[in-house]
């Protein structure tokens, strides 16, 4: 199980690193050779004429997972590129129907989210499902600046001074934009912002041109994603409220929903110097920490129920009482790969106990790492990705096969110093 997830995620890496994709042919031969291998080695009707050695059967088997994930992020990818905006209807105002998909964002020139789109109404046009739209403001005091604000006062006159209600998550509207497909410079290494887009399937960028033709058509599409996203929004604002003119409001907002685009400059620094930048995002401690506290908080108030114990033993319903949290805080926190990968070994881990099958740290997070990547084959691209593993790994090495209980001070200590060398050739790495 833990070799073939590593050699599945180390054929999803291979893709991202090739200048172009494999061609459909080679696809189809490796898919062929695939199935070879599985209905000799693996089928109940033909596997037993093939007498295979064993260590060939693990050959082969590591092979098919590392082909496995050629073809599957290839897939994935021919898939996603296929939806792109054709060089033609670059810089060329079309009009489209669609749905806010994401909480628009203030930035230093006016307002950015999300647009799914839904219908084009412009005669022949091709528009990609997912693009990016801004709206550029029109005041003044702002509308020239382009640097993000100084200080906390700049940080918030600067939200302020945007109609960032306009539009909302899940809004169902007719705009008229412009839009161009995603570019980025080939700086060495400078941030690959096309990868990037494509990573997260952001196909087209533009603007919103400000035209009478542009209405609100709907007030809330239901869907699952629109209504986390307006969950989302509506913390977002109640934070705004409770704590306008607040120094530290963006550092809450960064907290509680991981959007960081309000924490000020002068802040950033101070978090780099001091080495806790890595806090603004929401990572895997964050969500282990709010799913442990309901874990303990159910298991000690059900545990003093016995009709409660009678129906279910406490043990499963704090470990689900801890999966259902950590899910929830996951979608608040926009489900970052860090917290994705925290997200499913909680759910690995509950399944696990529910089936009262007993799982090693390694298999665990192996099965974590190989869904973290079917689902998003682009995760591997992310520094934080490597990172949280392997932390995790680190700490599963460090702390595990010992035999009797450690004293709290001396096992915070071993945690701390087995992250900082382990990790310390990643990090050079990276």
């Amino acid at each position: 199980m833990i070799i073939a997830a590593l050699m599945f995620v180390f054929g999803a890496w291979n893709v991202q690193q090739l200048a172009q994709l494999p061609s459909l042919y080679w696809l189809l031969c490796a898919s062929i050779v695939l199935v070879i291998i599985f209905f000799t080695q693996y089928h109940p009707r033909f596997s037993h004429y093939f007498h295979t050695p064993q260590f060939l059967k693990a050959f082969l088997f590591s092979a098919a997972a590392f082909i496995f994930g050629v073809c599957w992020a290839s897939g994935f990818a021919l898939w996603r590129m296929s939806d792109e905006l054709p060089y033609v209807w670059e810089q060329k105002i079309i009009k489209v129907i669609g749905v806010v998909a994401s909480v628009p964002e203030a930035t230093e020139r006016g307002v950015r989210f999300r647009f799914d789109v839904e219908q084009i109404l412009t005669k022949d046009a091709i528009v990609p499902q997912h693009i990016s739209l801004n709206q550029y403001s029109t005041r003044q005091n702002y509308g020239n600046k382009s640097q993000p604000p100084s200080n906390a006062e700049e940080a918030s006159a600067l939200l302020n001074s945007f109609k960032v209600d306009q539009f909302k998550a899940g809004e169902r509207w007719q705009l008229l934009v412009r839009l161009k497909r995603p570019h980025g410079t080939v700086n060495p290494h400078g941030f690959d912002f096309e990868s990037w887009a494509l990573s997260e399937n952001i196909r087209a960028m533009g603007s919103i041109k400000n035209n009478t033709d542009n209405k609100k058509l709907n007030t809330f599409v239901w869907h699952p994603s629109y209504v986390v996203e307006h969950l989302r929004e509506n913390i977002k604002q109640r934070i705004a409220r409770v704590l306008t003119g607040k120094p530290y409001i963006g550092i809450i907002q960064a907290l509680v929903m991981g959007d960081d685009s309000q924490i000020a400059v002068d802040d950033w620094q101070v978090f780099l110097r001091t080495g806790t930048s890595h806090l603004m995002s929401i990572s895997g401690l964050h969500i282990t920490m709010l799913a442990g506290l309901a874990f303990g908080c159910v298991s000690f108030f059900w545990r003093r129920s016995p009709r409660l114990m009678m129906r279910l033993p406490a043990r499963k319903a704090a470990v689900s009482a801890g999966a259902i949290t950590g899910l929830a805080y996951a979608l608040i926190a926009g489900f970052s790969v860090p917290s994705q990968r925290t997200f499913y070994m909680l759910l690995v881990f509950a399944i696990a106990l529910w089936s009262g099958r007993q799982l090693v740290i390694s298999q665990v997070l192996a099965i974590a790492l190989f869904i973290v990547v079917l689902l998003d084959p682009w995760a591997v691209n992310a520094p934080g990705f490597w990172l949280s593993f392997g932390a995790v790994a680190m700490l599963a090495y460090a702390l595990g096969a010992r035999i009797g209980q450690t004293h709290w001070f001396r096992a915070a200590l071993q945690t701390q110093w087995a992250v900082t060398v382990g990790m310390l050739s990643l990090l050079l790495v990276i």
